[in-house]
């Protein structure tokens, strides 16, 4: 099915909501959100026919919410040429956007709530246990559902553009935090990426873009910079290392000791450093995009990021990681106690 065949498909899903064009995107996804909290409720009583009925409805929603951000589809292929992708590969980025997106609903609660898969779990607390108001909440701010997706459309290009720059990874790669990576490799990284379930997915976007934008909210917007181009972007080196492991011998009756080589991804300055010197305007446009900043914070950051020179930019990198491995506030952020 070619591109435009799945967007005459959207088309015809989308009109079961009648005149869906002139709807906005926050109806959209609280429609999307309605229809399938209301599916699983029927689901839970045994009630099959409004279950088939809700879901027919949220399909609708989700596919009206497609057709709304279609255009990510182009501007995607436009922005990340290199990968030398088909343009039905980012039908699937948005796709998964929206999933991340709808798996934490993040603008349905007044307070800062805990969610997995769509599902309430419970409130967040601060240190006096109290409810935390949620900045998202979409009677707040009715644009919420529309920063939160395109927060997610933007992690998806970075996340993508990481894993096709180390394509070598195996396909179970874990996800590592900062904090494992110290104790494993002695090497710093934020994670490093390889086929992701959708709950990983969705936790490993959340996780990253909540250091950065924490850094951006302080006013370190070059050390935002350096985590998220460890975060989604190469730089990461594949090395080869000798391993010793033991195994059982059935014939002697006894454990041996057998080496063998392996590749591993370690953390690399030096290919950092190099990413950072190929940021241009464009890049850091849809850095302030993603993480919903001025651009004049942007011009700012690129206008800094170019007078530093390499050696400057070794110690901003270490500055930075020292810092996040010494706050266990940043640390906590990516799932770090």
């Amino acid at each position: 099915m070619t591109v435009f065949e799945m967007q005459r498909a959207f088309i015809e899903d989308a009109s079961r909501l009648g005149d869906y064009q002139l709807m906005t995107k926050t109806q959209l996804a609280n429609g999307y959100c309605d229809a399938d909290e209301a599916a699983q409720q029927a689901k839970a009583a045994g009630d099959m026919k409004t279950f088939n009925e809700q879901e027919a409805l949220r399909s609708a929603y989700h596919s009206a919410l497609m057709l709304r951000y279609w255009y990510k589809i182009f501007e995607w292929q436009k922005n990340s040429s290199t990968l030398n992708l088909e343009l039905v590969d980012f039908v699937d980025w948005l796709h998964d956007s929206l999933y991340v997106a709808f798996y934490y609903r993040t603008w349905r609660y007044e307070f800062e709530a805990v969610v997995k898969e769509g599902q309430f779990i419970e409130y967040k607390l601060d240190k006096d246990g109290n409810k935390i108001p949620n900045k998202y909440y979409y009677i707040v701010d009715p644009n919420a559902p529309d920063k939160i997706i395109n927060r997610c459309c933007g992690s998806m290009r970075g996340r993508v553009f990481q894993y096709h720059n180390k394509d070598k990874r195996k396909a179970n790669t874990q996800t590592y935090s900062l904090d494992n990576m110290i104790e494993e490799e002695g090497d710093y990284a934020a994670m490093s990426v390889g086929s992701y379930t959708n709950e990983e997915l969705a936790k490993s976007q959340d996780n990253a873009y909540s250091l950065v934008h924490t850094l951006l909210m302080r006013g370190e917007s070059l050390e935002a910079l350096i985590v998220e181009s460890i975060a989604y972007y190469d730089g990461f080196k594949d090395k080869k290392v000798t391993k010793v492991s033991t195994y059982f011998n059935e014939e002697t009756g006894a454990s041996e000791e057998y080496e063998y080589t392996t590749n591993v991804s370690k953390f690399d300055p030096r290919t950092l450093v190099k990413h950072l010197n190929t940021i241009g305007e464009e890049f850091i446009y849809n850095f302030c995009e993603t993480y919903n900043i001025n651009n004049t914070v942007g011009t700012k950051l690129l206008s800094r990021l170019k007078s530093l020179n390499n050696n400057k930019l070794y110690k901003a990198i270490e500055k930075t990681l020292q810092e996040i491995r010494q706050s266990p506030d940043l640390l906590r952020l990516l799932g770090v106690e």
